[in-house]
């Protein structure tokens, strides 16, 4: 039996982002595919500082829940938008903290395909996290920029999200 291809989306819960996952559900719906949806974060450096809060910041296991809950969401909201053979591609959705550069990197590993979003307002160059993945990572990689005539959904989904 041939094993499952996969393929890895970055989400950072930009509108480019949200295009990006919606295109990597198509794809994966074609190729027979799963999809790794990755959300890479900085976490929060509370050395060093006094905080005077009524509530003790979360911890790290709790911050990585909580993006990987919000990612949940976004993909469940494009999977449904999207209907038909989006919403029954297989989905992981994992945050981990780190540069997004080098964790995209990683987690591209062993991949068929590595899709991004462009942030990048102007120009045709992708941003610093696009060029990096496109020099490192390990598999192909697709930029997905803003306007993209698929990304109709995502558009939609993320303004959704933002109000």
């Amino acid at each position: 039996m041939q094993e499952q291809g996969r393929i890895v989306a970055g989400l950072d819960g930009s509108v480019e982002a949200l295009a990006a996952v919606r295109i990597a559900l198509a794809e994966a719906a074609l190729r027979g595919s799963r999809v790794e949806v990755v959300r890479a974060f900085l976490p929060p450096d509370h050395t060093g500082s006094v905080h005077y809060c009524a509530f003790a910041a979360p911890t790290l296991d709790q911050l990585t829940a909580s993006i990987e809950r919000s990612g949940r969401r976004w993909v469940d909201g494009i999977a449904a938008a999207g209907g038909g053979a989006l919403a029954t591609v297989p989905v992981d959705v994992v945050a981990q903290p780190g540069r997004p550069a080098k964790v995209l990197v990683e987690r591209a590993l062993g991949a068929d395909l590595l899709v991004l979003g462009r942030r990048r307002a102007a120009g045709t160059r992708p941003g610093s996290v696009g060029r990096y993945c496109m020099l490192h990572a390990p598999c192909p990689v697709t930029i997905v920029r803003y306007g993209d005539p698929r990304d109709g959904v995502a558009r939609g989904l993320a303004g959704a999200a933002r109000s």
